[in-house]
């Protein structure tokens, strides 16, 4: 399956901040044009199209999807009963590469996204390399026991904030 590979810090200029995305941050300084060089001009106001546009990139490129798993992902969500953008929601978090991103393992979905396909992650004691697969509240996510996800265990359990847990579960209930 293919992946945006080209440069991120464009995207972020154009988009704005996307934590999901890469952590890099643009330099944006305010230069004075020499003389001679032409002033820029003023943006107009984007259209409604512009705008949802926008959103739709903002959120592909947040998850790392491509345009048709989107859509794929919006009919299940219209089709589904209840609130059409919480259902979305749910189907974006429940995706495996989203849960090993929220786990606080790695720094951006794209990290959750290589370590799920270079197979270090176990959901039910299976080896799933798919990094789209859909997981349940009851399934057990463990990471194979190798050099790498055994210091990936050992950061987690330095940056490890319980206040911060409370404060999810507490939101979620």
């Amino acid at each position: 399956m293919g992946r945006y590979r080209g440069p991120r810090l464009r995207i972020i200029r154009r988009l704005g901040d996307l934590p999901l995305f890469t952590k890099k941050k643009p330099h944006i300084a305010s230069k004075r044009l020499p003389l001679g060089h032409p002033v820029r001009k003023i943006k107009r106001r984007p259209s409604i199209y512009g705008l949802r546009l926008l959103a739709k990139q903002r959120c592909c490129y947040s998850y790392g999807l491509r345009d048709y798993q989107l859509k794929n992902y919006i009919k299940k969500a219209r089709n589904a009963q209840g609130d059409p953008i919480k259902n979305l929601i749910f189907l974006l978090e429940s995706r495996l590469d989203s849960k090993i991103y929220r786990s606080g393992i790695v720094s951006t979905m794209a990290a959750a996204r290589q370590l799920i396909t270079h197979g270090h992650v176990l959901v039910d004691n299976i080896k799933i390399t798919i990094p789209s697969y859909s997981c349940n509240e009851s399934q057990i996510l463990d990471y194979k026991n190798t050099k790498l996800t055994s210091e990936l265990i050992e950061k987690i359990k330095l940056s490890f904030n319980p206040i911060y847990v409370l404060e999810y579960y507490a939101i979620k209930l």
